[in-house]
């Protein structure tokens, strides 16, 4: 038999923000597919990986965000959507629902790393009048770590202009996951002007 753990979440206000939208939070989780095909997650640009962190989900008002952090592990968590939509579901059922004054949380071990596979058996002679049930340990599913999923009230910074004509989110996908996404200050800038690390204008396309 299978036997399965809920993920532990943390309802957590002064680290992931206080009085969030409960309305933005769920149309941000009913973004995340619900597929169970096993995924992998990891590092931008890394082999094999399918899904890159970090990975974010946006309500249209911009105002809470749900997100798979970064993760460096040497090998990369397994999991799927379904179980992310369904930690995100929990999320919003315990910190936002169920509070006076709904706050972000942080949900973790998720995924098949957090699964944990048992067989039953039967060990003994036939011959014996009795014989003893062994519950043993079969392996461990995933690898160690897991992922984990936050939930976030956000200011959106952004200023839309302009006309696009929209053709598919797939499309946007793929230049989301051409995208750098690290936690280090660079400076931008043009080239030639001195300590800039990134030369401006940087131009991502898809190739559809």
């Amino acid at each position: 038999m299978t036997l399965g753990f809920n993920s532990p979440i943390d309802c957590n206000g002064a680290a992931y923000g206080k009085d969030l939208n409960i309305k933005s939070c769920v149309e941000a989780q009913n973004l995340i597919p619900t597929t169970d095909s096993p995924l992998k997650f990891g590092q931008r640009f890394r082999q094999g990986v399918d899904v890159p962190t970090p990975w974010r989900w946006v309500s249209t008002d911009g105002k809470c965000v749900i997100e798979v952090p970064e993760t460096k592990l040497q090998s990369a968590p397994q999991g799927s959507y379904l179980d992310l939509s369904t930690a995100a579901d929990d999320m919003v059922e315990l910190c936002l629902e169920y509070k006076d004054h709904p706050e972000g949380s942080h949900a973790s071990n998720i995924g098949m790393a957090n699964a944990v596979s048992f067989k039953l058996s039967h060990a003994g002679d036939e011959h014996q009048k009795s014989s003893r049930a062994k519950l043993e340990s079969d392996s461990i599913i995933g690898s160690s770590g897991g992922l984990s999923l936050k939930m976030m009230s956000y200011r959106p910074v952004v200023s839309c202009r302009g006309y696009l004509s929209f053709t598919g989110g797939k499309n946007m996908e793929e230049i989301m996951k051409k995208m750098s996404a690290e936690n280090v200050k660079r400076n931008f800038g043009r080239r030639g002007l001195p300590g800039v690390r990134v030369v401006l204008p940087i131009t991502f396309t898809s190739s559809g």
